[in-house]
């Protein structure tokens, strides 16, 4: 019946037909088919299992799948969405899109129809590669955009940072040069303290943005050692009162001691205790306490400042960036990246807690094995 009324129509299909039996073998194929696949004559293929057209990484699977079909046969399309592979005769695979179904009842036969789908893919993949460079160049400009306009708001905020103690030395040593007698004594350590202030401010923009250039460049190299804390603390704590001596700082420490990079770990902490005080409110305090854990140390820091805007919280560690409420408040925007950076370097961990004009605690966890320097 098959082969009388619909023979001419299965060999000039452009579509490739293969017709099995219930045993999923090969009873014949339309000349489609065979171009398809790269066979010259239906004979290579009458006879063989269907698995013979399938790449052999999914036959096992296959087989599962068509006899499931094979007991219960229906009309179904198959490969939109999905990705389907036919193997040539050389081995080679493609992609393909495939309709099944059935006829017969006493000895069902199925029917597979197949379109080879090599341009379509290709188109498609075209296309997206093309959208996804076109979204990769939009973010790059983006960014780039993004970075220049912080890079132009660093170089404005670093130019009149700058120029603010340079112009408090220069005025205070010429004021300096009028009180020669004894009696201007109290006035020319006035102005030698704010120019000591002053200097303090350069050196450390200046170090902020070495600090940076070496980070990013890689440049820094670890050179572990035996850290007292509370040593390192108090240090800190003495340079700081030079230049905020209305701020109040506490210790609240054990005799404790860290195996670190002291220069990178002073860093570190000289920046957040510096911060505390920048930001903190006249009269203030911050609070340091340093905690031995089973193999790390906790440091907290913690002041009474201005704190930070919580929608302004997350991008509290970007470069140049600077809250709101900071924007009068001397500073160029790198401290906070450089610290996270820092640690990084440390295999340490900071995080914050902040409250608006109440205050904010700055926590970092630094392990402490000479271990996690030797790896």
């Amino acid at each position: 019946m098959f082969e009388i009324n619909y023979s001419e129509v299965f060999e000039s299909s452009t579509e490739g037909l293969i017709v099995c039996n219930k045993a999923a073998e090969i009873e014949a194929v339309n000349p489609s088919m065979l171009a398809m696949f790269g066979y010259s004559d239906a004979s290579e293929l009458i006879g063989q299992k269907v698995e013979v057209l399938i790449p052999s990484k999914y036959s096992d699977s296959h087989k599962a799948k068509r006899d499931k079909f094979i007991d219960n046969p229906s009309r179904r399309s198959m490969g939109t969405g999905r990705d389907l592979r036919g193997k040539k005769k050389d081995g080679t695979e493609f992609p393909v899109e495939i309709s099944l179904s059935h006829y017969g009842e006493k000895e069902p036969k199925m029917i597979a129809f197949i379109t080879d789908i090599t341009e379509r893919v290709k188109i498609e993949n075209e296309v997206k590669e093309a959208k996804e460079a076109e979204i990769s160049t939009l973010l790059a400009l983006n960014k780039e955009r993004h970075l220049n306009q912080l890079k132009a708001n660093f170089v404005s905020t670093v130019s009149h940072e700058f120029r603010t103690p340079l112009s408090t030395i220069f005025s205070s040593a010429q004021l300096i040069e009028k009180y020669l007698d004894e009696d201007g004594q109290e006035k020319r350590l006035k102005h030698t303290g704010k120019i000591q202030w002053s200097v303090s401010v350069l050196n450390n923009m200046i170090e902020d943005i070495l600090s940076l250039s070496k980070l990013e460049e890689g440049k820094v190299i670890l050179k572990p050692v035996i850290v007292d804390l509370n040593l390192m603390v108090n240090q800190i704590f003495s340079e700081v009162k030079s230049i905020y001596p209305n701020i109040k700082l506490n210790l609240k420490a054990g005799s404790i001691k860290i195996h670190s990079d002291e220069k990178v770990l002073q860093h570190v902490l000289m920046n957040l205790i510096e911060n505390g005080c920048k930001y903190g409110i006249e009269g203030g305090k911050v609070d340091v306490t340093i905690t031995a854990l089973e193999k790390s140390i906790k440091i907290s820091i913690a002041d009474n400042g201005i704190g930070i805007p919580a929608q302004e919280e997350k991008n509290i560690y970007d470069r140049f960036y600077r809250a709101a409420n900071a924007e009068n408040i001397k500073g160029t925007g790198l401290g906070l990246n450089i610290v996270r950076k820092n640690l990084e370097l440390l295999r340490g961990t900071v995080e914050f807690q902040s409250q608006l004009n109440l205050g904010t605690t700055f926590t970092i966890i630094l392990p402490n094995d000479e271990e996690n320097f030797s790896n």
